[in-house]
C-alpha cells in the first residue's frame, strides 16, 4: 500500500498521484542533500541554434518533447530529473520486483519496463511500444519519457554510441546533459556495484552538478535533406546529430565504444557480474 485507500493492482486516483509526486520530489531532494551532499545544482536552458539543422523557420521551445534524452553517469541523474521534470522512465524489468521502488516506478512514474535480454523480435516489440508511448507524450496525454540512449552508466568523460529506442520513430526529443564535480571521487557509476558506489559518493564533503537543457529537437524534411549521410537510415541521422549536440555541451569526445563493451570489460574484472547485467 503506497498511500491510504489504495489497493494493490488498482491505478492511483488523481489526488493520490499529486500527493505521491510531491512526496517523491521532496524525498529526491533530501536524497541528494544527505547522500552525495549535493548542496546545490545549477540548471541552465542553453540557447543552441538549431537553424542549421531544422531550417531558417525554426524557433526554440523547451516544452512538449515526447522524450528527454541525457547522458548517464550515475543514479543521481534519475534523482535530478525527477525533481526537474518528473518524467516516466524505461527501467529494466527486474526493477519492477523491487520492494517500494518497483511500485513507485509503475504507479507514480507510469514507467515502461524493458527486458534487455530479449530476442531480436522482442526487442523490436519494445521499440514499437516506446514509439506508441512517445506519441501519447508528444500529444500531452502522458508525461515525457526519460531515456538514457547510452544504455548504461559510463565514466563521465565520453559519450558512447547511442541506442535507437528514443530515435527510431522520429518523435521529438529534448537533450539534457549532466556535468558533475566532486573534489575527491568521480561521481560516475561506471562499472562499480551500487553499494560500493553509494558508499564512496556519500563519503565526500560535497558534490555539484551543472545541468543543461537544450531546446526540443523535432526532425523534419529540411533536416534529412541537408544532414543525411550516405545510406544511413533517418533514425541514424537523427541519433548522430543529437549525440553530437550533447557532446558539444558536455565537452566530451564521441567514442565508438558500445554498451556491450562495458559488459565485456566488467566480465573481465568481475567474472560472472558482467553478463549478469545483461539479464534480469
Amino acid at each position: 500500500m503506497l498511500i491510504g485507500g489504495h489497493r494493490p493492482g488498482q491505478p492511483l486516483k488523481r489526488w493520490q498521484k499529486v500527493i505521491l509526486k510531491t512526496m517523491t520530489q521532496f524525498c529526491a531532494r533530501m536524497i541528494l542533500l544527505f547522500g552525495p551532499a549535493m548542496l546545490w545544482y545549477k540548471v541552465d536552458r542553453v540557447k543552441v541554434d538549431y537553424k542549421p539543422y531544422l531550417g531558417p523557420d525554426w524557433t526554440p521551445s523547451y516544452n512538449g518533447a515526447s522524450t528527454i534524452v541525457g547522458n548517464h553517469s550515475s543514479w543521481c541523474d534519475i534523482v535530478l530529473v525527477t525533481i526537474m521534470k518528473f518524467p516516466s522512465f524505461t527501467p529494466k524489468s527486474g526493477i519492477q520486483k523491487w520492494p517500494f521502488i518497483g511500485p513507485i516506478c509503475e504507479l507514480v512514474f507510469d514507467s515502461y519496463f524493458i527486458n534487455r535480454a530479449g530476442t531480436p523480435e522482442e526487442r523490436q516489440k519494445i521499440v514499437d511500444a516506446i514509439a506508441d508511448r512517445q506519441s501519447k507524450s508528444e500529444s500531452g496525454k502522458a508525461a515525457p519519457l526519460m531515456m538514457f540512449p547510452e544504455g548504461c552508466t559510463t565514466n563521465n568523460t565520453e559519450l558512447i554510441t547511442f541506442r535507437r529506442g528514443a530515435f527510431q520513430a522520429l518523435h521529438s526529443v529534448q537533450p539534457i546533459t549532466y556535468n558533475y564535480y566532486s573534489p575527491y571521487f568521480n561521481v560516475a557509476h561506471d562499472i562499480l556495484d551500487v553499494l560500493s558506489h553509494m558508499i564512496l559518493i556519500c563519503s565526500q564533503p560535497y558534490t555539484t552538478c551543472h545541468v543543461k537543457e537544450l531546446p526540443v529537437f523535432k526532425p523534419n524534411e529540411y533536416f534529412f535533406e541537408h544532414h543525411k549521410q550516405g545510406e544511413e537510415e533517418k533514425w541514424m541521422t537523427y541519433m548522430r546529430v543529437v549525440r553530437h549536440l550533447m557532446a558539444e555541451q558536455l565537452g566530451f569526445k564521441e567514442t565508438q565504444s558500445r554498451l556491450e563493451d562495458k559488459f565485456a570489460y566488467k566480465e573481465m574484472l568481475y567474472p560472472g557480474k558482467g553478463s549478469k547485467n545483461k539479464t534480469e
